[in-house]
């Protein structure tokens, strides 16, 4: 007699769980180099030929000299926020147009349920009331047609 036994492999974590994982780590990595890229960049926005004018007066000078003043963990912290504060805007700005167009729809279509709706309605209760003499009668004269069904007659022997 021969007998079979089965042993359950060793547990491992699920590719799906790993491949989360790694998928944070480079996004990680990703960032985090992404803004290195950035500070570096800034100190380098003084030898760029741009001018800002505010109000008719000139302030490029006075920019590029703070921003030439950073140090890199400063400068790795102002591109953090400012890439913080650009990612609130890309969420909040389509959430915030998504429910005004919501409220919107909601609005127009209660104003159209208001304003066909109800006057369709009560249009319908009215000629229902008006026909109800010819219903009945219809009705009647589809079961004398019929005629009476017979409990015996619908049981199968």
């Amino acid at each position: 007699m021969t007998t079979a036994t089965y042993t359950p492999a060793q547990a491992a974590t699920p590719p799906r769980r790993m491949a989360a994982w790694l998928a944070v780590a480079l996004l990680s990595a990703l960032l985090l180099g992404c803004a290195l890229a950035l500070a570096e960049g800034v100190g380098h926005l003084a030898d760029l030929p741009f001018s800002l004018v505010i109000d008719g007066e000139d302030v490029t000078d006075a920019v590029r000299a703070d921003l030439n003043g950073l140090s890199g963990l400063e400068a790795v912290f102002g591109l953090a926020c400012a890439v913080l504060a650009l990612l609130a805007a890309a969420i909040i700005v389509p959430l915030a147009v998504m429910f005004a167009l919501l409220v919107a729809g909601v609005v127009v279509a209660g104003v159209l349920l208001a304003v066909l709706g109800v006057p369709l309605l009560v249009a319908t209760a009215v000629t229902l009331v008006l026909l109800s003499p010819v219903l009945v009668a219809v009705w009647l004269l589809v079961r004398l047609v019929r005629g009476r069904r017979r409990a015996w007659a619908t049981v199968p022997r």
